[in-house]
């Protein structure tokens, strides 16, 4: 996590040196989705993540420890979008970079639930 001088915003980042490697996964760890600001600690079980939404009937059996629903990787300071955290262009309506990332019509529209930042052990 780095703290910015004003000590306002606190972000995940990826660690620039060995030993932050496990303060960052403690800390991804520790949450529901295993995601923080669009980084994400390895997942357990199921990788399509976008198969399991809030509406999948029934829910999937033998849940692993940060399989949520995609709606869930989707919020605010869990999942990102092209570009949020990077500062990456999407162009413009007339001219965009990619039609696909350009999308954002609805939350899972454009979103990428974070990157897997290190591995775990």
């Amino acid at each position: 996590m780095t703290k910015f001088a004003d000590s306002r915003v606190t972000l995940a980042q990826i660690p620039l040196a060995t030993e932050e490697v496990g303060g960052l996964l403690s800390e991804l760890e520790s949450k529901t989705t295993h995601c923080l600001n669009g980084l994400c600690a390895k997942r357990s079980g199921r990788q399509d993540f976008w198969n399991y939404t809030n509406a999948t009937s029934p829910v999937p059996s033998n849940l692993q420890p940060g399989e949520v629903p995609l709606e869930s990787l989707t919020v605010t300071d869990v999942g990102a979008r092209y570009g949020e955290y990077t500062g990456a262009s999407l162009g413009n309506a007339s001219n965009p970079i990619n039609p696909i990332l350009a999308d954002r019509s609805a939350p899972i529209r454009a979103a990428g639930t974070g990157s897997r930042c290190c591995p775990t052990t």
